[in-house]
């Protein structure tokens, strides 16, 4: 069954066309791993997976609804009942099966139009600033973005204010992909045959450009709240042991040496000035002293 494209405007729903169609702006072409381009605002695309079991969805979406850097919001409605919140921004696809976590990514990057990318989980809450300050962060240079493990928490209440800042990785750590900032060119589809787990692990390796961890703000977030449950385990085992033998590679290693490389010329560089400045200083000494 082809996904049905929704959007849900004061209730009523209007029909968008299936995956593939043109669903607006000026397509400028496609290429192997990456999203149609349009060229519209630099704005932020949102594309969520749920199966309605989050408490928090509807707040992520009306937060989403309200922030300035959002351009759309596509959920990705795995559940078997349609989606009850409706915000201007939402487009709901409706595949009318559990299409599993990673799938629904592909599907929902499929059908976004900016040229930014965020991909959500659907139980996460955080300030809008987080927002502002990723998307300004992005550029054709940038590898993607996900937050640190210290930026989890059960309740926002409390939580210090969010001063964010931008470590570069070359290590995917826990709770990475739960919000994961990129280009949209830069997403690579993850294979069809992970479902559930190992797909931000995919899109950290496939990264061409510098990844980054966020740190400084707070999430609020149960980690696997739906993922986690009993029922997915053996597809969770599957999915680690398929990418273990098939996609563990890291095709662009390569970054961490370069960077190591670049690191070692710049502290090079480093010395090399300071010895030019105190030679520097040294010859004018014995000028001076050669003058009296």
């Amino acid at each position: 069954m082809r996904p049905t494209v929704c959007q849900r405007e004061g209730g009523a729903t209007k029909h968008l066309g299936a995956p593939g169609q043109d669903l607006g702006g000026s397509h400028v072409g496609t290429g192997p791993g990456t999203a149609p381009l349009y060229r519209v605002h630099r704005m932020l695309s949102v594309v969520i997976p749920t199966l309605q079991q989050s408490r928090h969805l509807g707040e992520l979406l009306q937060l989403l609804q309200d922030s300035d850097v959002v351009g759309e919001v596509v959920v990705v409605n795995n559940a078997d009942q349609p989606l009850p919140f409706a915000t201007d921004k939402t487009r709901v696809l409706d595949p009318g099966r559990n299409l599993f976590v990673n799938p629904s990514w592909n599907l929902g990057v499929r059908h976004c139009r900016h040229r930014n990318l965020l991909i959500c989980n659907d139980d996460v809450l955080f300030d809008p600033g987080l927002l502002q300050f990723a998307d300004r962060a992005l550029t054709d240079g940038s590898g993607a973005i996900g937050p640190a493990r210290s930026c989890f928490r059960e309740e926002l209440e409390g939580a210090e204010p969010d001063r964010p800042e931008l470590v570069p990785t070359d290590r995917r750590t826990w709770g990475w992909g739960t919000m994961m900032f990129m280009p949209r060119r830069h997403y690579v589809p993850v294979p069809e045959d992970l479902l559930i787990w190992a797909g931000d692990d995919w899109v950290f390796r496939h990264q061409r450009r510098q990844n980054h961890l966020l740190r400084g703000v707070t999430i609020q977030t149960v980690m696997g709240s739906t993922s986690r449950q009993a029922r997915f385990s053996d597809q969770k085992n599957a999915d680690l042991v398929r990418f273990r033998e098939a996609y563990a590679e890291n095709p662009y290693l390569h970054r961490r040496e370069a960077g190591v490389r670049r690191a070692a010329l710049v502290e090079r560089a480093r010395v090399g000035a300071r010895w030019r400045v105190r030679r520097a200083r040294r010859l004018v000494r014995e000028r001076l002293d050669a003058r009296r």
